[in-house]
């Protein structure tokens, strides 16, 4: 806790505005690999998040992002828009 906090007041020191990324969900295998794939909207992520609990036999999460923390230079927080889904229309 006292690390978070430590990198949120250096972002908060800098003034600088923190660009935004688009809101995604990942999921996640009890005892697998890190997950790598971000599904743009929740439903997809169920969808894979059912198929892989078939295919392995293992609970599998459905994690959303709340925020990034990024570097190099001074710690930077990405606030997330929530609103963006990957449908076509």
């Amino acid at each position: 806790m006292i690390e978070t906090r430590y990198i949120l007041s250096l972002h908060l020191k800098t003034g600088k505005m923190a660009k935004k990324e688009n809101k995604f969900w990942m999921c996640f295998v009890v005892g697998g690999k890190s997950p790598t794939f971000k599904h743009y909207n929740v439903l997809s992520a169920e969808v894979e998040a059912k198929r892989l609990c078939q295919v392995t036999g293992k609970k599998v999460y459905v994690l959303s992002v709340d925020y990034a923390i990024a570097p190099p230079d001074q710690f930077k927080r990405i606030e997330i828009n929530e609103e963006k889904d990957d449908l076509p229309f």
